[in-house]
């Protein structure tokens, strides 16, 4: 037996364990699979898919320790969630301190920031105005492989310096929500 038939038989009672078993692997499977050694007392070498489908047809209180695992598990990701954000929301705050304390300092903005904001505006903008007038010639797979990438990666990058500048959605929801009662 592997991790994914533990997965859809945990499904009806431990939904997040069991939809990480039958995910791809990788971090979350490797989590859930420690949720469930720490549910049943077990090491992490000793928490096999054998060893749990065993545990699964003769616990008489397998659902409710999957149950609290999950429980345990759901509060896991949140917190790695937490973790992620509160990351993220510093690199923003850097950047944005950065730009502020070359202001004081030079007592002026940052010209090269805002050139090469304006740079990967246009050429992005650039980008799809050509193709929507000229079109593109007819390519190899490998080439329109090539050129969807190309336009896709250019794309981020817009998305990056627009959320800079403006901030995000999600920014933007959360400003709206600290200063407005109600969030709307």
């Amino acid at each position: 037996m592997e991790w994914k038939g533990i997965g859809q038989k945990l499904l009806s009672f431990a939904p997040s364990i069991g939809g990480a078993l039958l995910g791809p692997g990788g971090a979350a499977g490797g989590m859930a699979v420690k949720a469930l050694a720490g549910a049943f007392g077990l090491t992490q070498e000793e928490t096999t898919p054998e060893r749990i489908n065993r545990l699964i047809n003769s616990d008489p209180e397998f659902a409710l320790k999957a149950k609290i695992a999950d429980s345990d598990f759901l509060v896991k990701m949140r917190e790695l969630d937490i973790k992620e954000l509160e990351t993220r929301l510093e690199d923003i705050n850097s950047a944005r301190s950065r730009e502020v304390e070359i202001s004081k300092i030079t007592g002026k903005k940052d010209i090269n920031l805002y050139l090469l904001a304006w740079l990967g505006v246009i050429g992005y903008l650039g980008l799809i105005i050509y193709i929507i007038h000229w079109g593109l010639p007819e390519m190899s797979p490998e080439i329109a492989l090539m050129v969807g990438n190309l336009i896709g990666v250019v794309g981020a990058k817009y998305s990056g310096i627009y959320d800079y500048f403006f901030g995000s959605s999600k920014g933007s929801a959360d400003k709206n929500q600290a200063l407005i009662p109600g969030g709307k």
